[in-house]
């Protein structure tokens, strides 16, 4: 390969970089946030999240600010819930299936492009 197409392929995978970099560190700052959140509301309630009530409780973090944080919480959820289902799916639709190759019976029989209109073969002038 040549060193301009080489350049070129680097420019279009850096948007490609970026934007996994700007995801990967929003899940960083996300997660410490629910942390450090956890350790200071939740550990001086002796609240341990466990079972079904995960979710309840990690909403406990934004209705002490202000109870209508709740709705943003609930579509925050809904929408990372989605978004993993649907990633889910996306990778796991089946490919189809290939089409079985032509059986020949004798090496006469195999012509080029399937090719039996004529009893010629094809030649190259």
């Amino acid at each position: 390969m040549s060193e301009e197409i080489l350049t070129r392929a680097r420019r279009w995978l850096l948007p490609v970089q970026i934007d996994t970099f700007i995801g990967f560190f929003c899940l960083l700052v996300f997660t410490i946030c629910f942390v450090v959140l956890g350790a200071c509301i939740l550990h001086p309630q002796q609240l341990v999240p466990a079972g079904q009530n995960l979710l309840g409780q990690q909403a406990s973090f934004l209705t002490n600010m202000h109870p209508s944080l709740l709705y943003v919480y609930q579509v925050g959820i809904f929408m990372a819930f989605y978004v993993a289902l649907a990633t889910r799916l996306s990778t796991q639709t089946p490919t189809p299936p290939l089409p079985a190759p032509r059986q020949t019976s004798t090496v006469r029989d195999a012509r080029p492009f399937g090719s039996r209109r004529s009893g010629r073969s094809c030649r190259l002038r």
